[in-house]
C-alpha cells in the first residue's frame, strides 16, 4: 500500500478512500477495455478518428491505464500533505522530474534515474488544501477521484498538461483537447482522469 506522510486523522480518510476508489476505478477501466461502453466514452471524451489514427489513439490510452494499474496495485509512490499550495490541488511532476518531455519517455526516464540512484524510489504525489475541499466524484468537474487519477497519469504514464494553446484543466480543457483529436487528448493527464471517472 502507498505510504501517505503529513495528514491528519480526518484528512488520511479522504486520501485512503480517494486511493482505493482509484484502485477500484482502474480495476473497471482495465476490464472494460474494447466494449462499446469503453468506446463510447473514449469518443465523448478524446475524440472521433478513423482508422490507424483511432487505434493508436485507443492503444495508447490502453497502455496509459494498465501502467497506472499496475503502479496503484504496487503502490509505488507516496502521497504527501503539502500545506502551502493556493493555487493547485495537486502535483506529481516537478524540478527534475518533468525534464523528460511526457509519454513513453518519462517513464523510461524516471525508471532510469531510480537504477542510478538519483531518483526517489517512491515519487510523492502531493496534496494541497483544495483536496479535501473538492467533491469525491464529479462526471463534469474536478473531482478528488479524478485529481488523483490525473496525477497518478503523470507518474504512471508520463502524461502531460497540455496547455500549449489555451487551458488543460477541467471540462473545458477536456474539451479543448478533444477538438484536437485523441492523438493529443490521450497524453493530457486531465483527459485521462475524465475518461477514467466517465468509464468507470
Amino acid at each position: 500500500m502507498a505510504k501517505f506522510n503529513g495528514f491528519s486523522a480526518n484528512q488520511m480518510v479522504v486520501v485512503d478512500s480517494a486511493y482505493r476508489e482509484s484502485r477500484r476505478v482502474l480495476e473497471r477501466a482495465v476490464e472494460s477495455a474494447g466494449t462499446s461502453t469503453w468506446r463510447e466514452v473514449f469518443k465523448r471524451v478524446m475524440g472521433a478518428a478513423t482508422g490507424s489514427d483511432l487505434k493508436e489513439a485507443e492503444s495508447a490510452l490502453e497502455e496509459s491505464i494498465k501502467a497506472m494499474h499496475l503502479r496503484i496495485a504496487g503502490a509505488s509512490f507516496d502521497v504527501t500533505y503539502e500545506p502551502t499550495f493556493t493555487n493547485t490541488n495537486a502535483d506529481m511532476l516537478a524540478g527534475k522530474f518533468s525534464q523528460s518531455g511526457g509519454g513513453a519517455l518519462h517513464t523510461t526516464f524516471i525508471d532510469e534515474l531510480r537504477q542510478q540512484g538519483s531518483a526517489p524510489a517512491r515519487l510523492p504525489m502531493r496534496l494541497g488544501p483544495n483536496f479535501f475541499t473538492m467533491p469525491e466524484r464529479d462526471m463534469f468537474g474536478q473531482s478528488r477521484i479524478e485529481t488523483f487519477l490525473h496525477e497518478l497519469s503523470h507518474h504512471a504514464a508520463g502524461t502531460i498538461d497540455d496547455s500549449n494553446g489555451g487551458e488543460c484543466y477541467g471540462l473545458k480543457g477536456v474539451n479543448r483537447l478533444k477538438g484536437l483529436g485523441p492523438k493529443r487528448a490521450v497524453r493530457n493527464a486531465e483527459n485521462v482522469g475524465f475518461f477514467l471517472v466517465w468509464v468507470a
